[in-house]
């Protein structure tokens, strides 16, 4: 034994059965899934990654509690951690709980002020009733409760099967080889991957591509999951690459230790491993995961080197580790990987000052556990087109705005635990051994609570489960050298069951995982469904150019739309696809009841199969004009109404009812989907509502999404439909630059009534919206409106042409070229061409474009020679022989014009 090793307390031990050791092996099966398994299936973000996280927990529990009750004293080894776990649970039970109004309105007042629809007000002509819980996602908020739970099965079960050092250490390689496994996938995947994750999973909108990911969603979650497992990794190599020979000098305290390793070999490999894993993280072109690593390194290193365990030689070694990687960088990525560590994103300011305002009107209780991707929404006023913040890109902003001051507190209250158990476990250790295990931890809590500040790590399960496996590594240490510094043989703070109320904990735990793996497989299968529905493209529905209608123009696949289809086949395969996503999406919701966002999505299935069905039906009458006529009847009760829709419209009726009942469940499931409330605007007729619903629902919508693009531009369908023409101009203006799918419903509506000078003065729009603008006039063949927005459109190509880190130059160019040819001066057409071709001379395009202008300038020799240019680099091409040949043909017949020497743009960039 040596002299490092802690000094062995003699116990009296008891053999274990069969069945006992089988359990054993059973628990710790539970934690080796945990650190290996779960990450696998992106992080454990998938149904799968949840369904294989809680059957681990539910696993692990049974199999504890089924060893206790065979022992001959079954005990409960304390952690003194079990109140803040406690009190999370209520707290989250609380939020989602049903709650009376009168403690609503004293706990969250803001609910009152936004959820105006909500207020049960008998005066109103609609309303939904009362809100009465303080989460506004409850079912999001119960599934996270579902999560809490299963951490705390799997924290507690790890402190009680950890019994000695010797258990820690050894969850401590599986931790180091979990780490240096998912880089070496991350690194494989990236260099040779095929964008699918682990080379088989296909996800339908995340790919493998553009850095190192492993089997996580984004580079900056399986860098952070490296981190966590460096720690270990560093102990392991310090373990190996140190003899256990201990020597002290006379000239300093520090203890210094002989480099005699019997296992080099192993040695240099982990460290060679370490090399990778730091690769692997600078590959995932993150600046939170790289500083995160960098610190838990460095106080791990820190820790050792005060006590006087880091030898020169082990500098040496982790120091050419950082060595090698740094050169591997060197030859793949090294510009981009510094670009992405510099570059710090606006948009993480902009998402955090969201929560802050979330925060400051939910200050006690928060809006909900997993309300975030809703509750955002309602306060980020910036136009980021199609993104989506999943989460606050900060982890305790994120559970101050979803938790409030309460959820904050626990949470401050719970990060401290593993920081004194690791600095009180410091100052009890006195072996080698013991020190470098709690540096190790040290590093990675360190590590995780600052990384927490700019990314929401504690978001990802397998980030979670490798944590809480380490804070339950540092209780029991602390434990275990703290009992042993008291230097007496006093006993844990353990409590000892009756065998009876062990086995009525067992039948409870098992009712407990039994329903966790139910809501998981629902939760798994729902997924499945959903995603067969995003790999069909089933893209947003966009309005009609009319006022008032709603029929989806999209949903035709971009391949089955081109001019070899008629109408009539557009619109049967328009139909064919609805059908069958709408069936994937209610299979979906069938499995996965409690996701508002996808009961909504159903709901919106349904009015789009509706809307086909109604296009050919005899009475093809879209919602919003069966909603009017339904206001205009003043039918007595909803039941003639509902009898007169089923005469009027027959069977296609029964999906409009659908829509309806599947977009009040969303709204129940989560008040603050804005497009559920303006889709309840359409069909709120059918719950016996008056026309003045309509406005009720909008403004409804406007208070939960003010921002959201389809909420402003419904809001100016209405102002308009009013004649109120000022106030819908100022929504679509709002809306123009918020999202571009809005953008263009603006523009197809509006741009041919307003002329481009009145367009162009209210909407103020950039080059790419220019584009879509002058496309649109195209469309409508406006000649006068061409005329007059093309000469800006021209001027602006050119500006866009010269404008720095413009990635595609050449195509402004041809832009400008093309609007002076539509104007018919071709003149400044060419001298647009000449100056892109001093810049970019072997630019194929160009040169055809130049060549076929020349030629319908009847300047045939230049046309011929530019021609033959574009034939050597597309010999096959006919149709361009066929020009160069008549080309050819009329330079023969006639003598060619003299050639236009200017071939510049004037000074102010505009052709003259």
């Amino acid at each position: 034994m040596s002299s490092t090793s802690p000094p062995k307390i003699k116990k009296k031990r008891t053999l274990k059965s069969p069945l006992q050791q089988h359990l054993l092996q059973g628990t710790d099966l539970g934690i080796l899934s945990a650190i290996f398994l779960v990450p696998l299936f992106l992080g454990g973000r998938l149904g799968a990654g949840q369904l294989a996280l809680f059957s681990t927990a539910g696993v692990m529990a049974l199999c504890w509690l089924t060893f206790q009750s065979l022992d001959e004293s079954p005990k409960y080894r304390v952690t003194r951690f079990e109140p803040i776990l406690i009190l999370a649970a209520l707290l989250l039970w609380f939020q989602c709980a049903a709650l009376p109004p009168d403690w609503i309105a004293m706990l969250s007042p803001h609910i009152g002020e936004t959820l105006s629809l909500w207020q049960g007000n008998p005066e109103a002509t609609y309303d939904l009733g009362g809100w009465s819980s303080i989460s506004l996602t409850p079912a999001a908020t119960r599934q996270g409760l579902l999560f809490l739970i299963a951490y705390t099965l799997l924290f507690i079960v790890t402190t009680q099967r950890l019994r000695h050092v010797d258990d820690i250490e050894k969850v401590f390689r599986w931790m180091a080889l979990a780490s240096l496994g998912m880089a070496t996938i991350g690194l494989a995947q990236y260099f040779f991957g095929n964008g699918r994750f682990l080379w088989s999973y296909a996800h339908p909108t995340i790919t493998t591509d553009g850095s190192a990911k492993g089997s996580f969603t984004n580079g900056n979650h399986f860098a952070h999951f490296l981190m966590l497992g460096a720690g270990p990794l560093l102990w392991w190599i310090m373990k190996e690459s140190v003899a256990e020979t201990e020597t002290r000098t006379h000239r300093s305290r520090r203890k210094e230790f002989q480099y005699q390793n019997e296992r080099p070999f192993l040695a240099w490999t982990l460290m060679a491993g370490m090399g990778v894993v730091i690769f692997a993280v600078l590959m995932g072109l993150t600046r939170g995961g790289a500083l995160a690593l960098a610190i838990s390194l460095s106080v791990c290193v820190l820790v050792c080197w005060s006590r006087g365990f880091i030898s020169a030689r082990l500098l040496g070694g982790l120091t050419l580790g950082g060595v090698l990687a740094g050169g591997a960088l060197s030859l793949y990525g090294l510009e981009e990987v510094s670009t992405n560590l510099n570059d710090w994103e606006v948009d993480r300011w902009l998402i955090w000052e969201a929560n802050l305002k979330i925060a400051n009107d939910y200050p006690i209780l928060g809006t909900g556990l997993g309300s975030h991707f809703q509750s955002y929404r309602s306060y980020l006023n910036t136009p980021l087109f199609e993104s989506r913040f999943s989460h606050a890109e900060s982890g305790y902003l994120q559970v101050l705005s979803e938790t409030g001051i309460v959820g904050l507190s626990l949470l401050s209250l719970a990060m401290l635990f593993p920081l004194y158990w690791c600095l009180r476990g410091l100052q009890f250790s006195e072996t080698r051994q013991e020190v470098i295990l709690f540096a190790a931890l040290m590093g990675s809590f360190v590590a995780n609570y600052l990384h927490a500040i700019v990314d929401f790590v504690w978001w990802v399960p397998a980030c979670m489960t490798l944590l809480l496996i380490q804070a339950a590594c540092a209780c029991r240490l602390y434990q275990i050298t703290r009992r042993r510094h008291e230097s007496r043989k006093a006993e844990e703070p353990v409590v000892h069951f009756p065998r009876l109320i062990v086995w009525g904990l067992t039948s409870f735990a098992a009712l407990l995982c039994g329903w966790l793996v139910q809501e998981s497989v629902g939760v798994w299968r729902g997924e499945q469904e959903f995603q067969a529905f995003q790999r069909k493209a089933l893209i947003n529905v966009e309005a009609d150019d009319s006022m008032g209608a709603s029929v989806g123009s999209s949903y035709a696949r971009a391949e089955n739309t081109d001019n070899g289809f008629s109408p009539e086949e557009r619109q049967a395969y328009a139909q064919r696809q609805v059908v069958e996503q709408v069936s994937l999406l209610i299979h979906a919701s069938l499995k996965n009841p409690q996701d508002a966002e996808l009961r909504y999505r159903v709901a919106e299935g349904y009015l789009i199969y509706f809307e086909l069905l109604q296009s050919k039906s005899d009475n093809p009458m879209s919602t919003p004009q069966i909603r009017d006529a339904v206001f205009a009847s003043e039918f007595e009760n909803v039941d003639d109404m509902q009898d007169w829709l089923k005469r009027a419209f027959g069977n296609n009726v029964q999906f409009l009812f659908a829509a309806f009942q599947h977009t009040k469940a969303a709204i129940k499931l989560c008040p603050l989907q804005g497009d559920a409330y303006l889709q309840l605007s359409q069909l709120a007729f059918l719950d016996g509502a008056g026309p003045d619903s309509v406005e009720r629902c909008l403004q409804q919508a406007q208070q939960v999404r003010p921002y959201d693009a389809d909420v402003l531009f419904e809001l100016g369908r209405f102002e308009w439909s009013q004649m109120q023409y000022d106030e819908a101009l100022e929504y679509w203006k709002q809306a123009f630059h918020q999202e571009i799918r809005t953008q263009k419903r603006i523009i197809r509506l509006v741009a041919g009534p307003l002329g481009p000078a009145k367009f162009l003065k209210i909407f103020e729009p950039d080059w790419q919206a220019l584009r879509r603008i002058v496309q649109q006039y195209r469309l409508l063949k406006d000649e006068s409106a061409l005329k007059e927005i093309l000469p800006l459109y021209a001027e602006r190509a050119i500006q866009e042409a010269g404008r720095e880190n413009n990635p595609e130059p050449v195509r402004a160019w041809m832009q400008a070229a093309v609007a002076y040819q539509e104007l018919g001066q071709s003149v400044n057409a060419e001298r647009c061409l000449v100056a892109a071709l001093k810049r970019y001379p072997n630019e194929y395009q160009l040169h055809e474009t130049y060549g076929k202008l020349l030629y319908t300038m009847n300047r045939m020799e230049e046309s011929e020679k530019e021609l033959r240019w574009c034939l050597t680099y597309q010999p096959d091409d006919v149709g361009l022989r066929k020009r160069y040949e008549l080309a050819q043909h009329k330079r023969l017949q006639s003598k060619s014009p003299i050639r236009l020497t200017s071939g510049q743009p004037s000074e102010s960039g505009t052709p003259q």
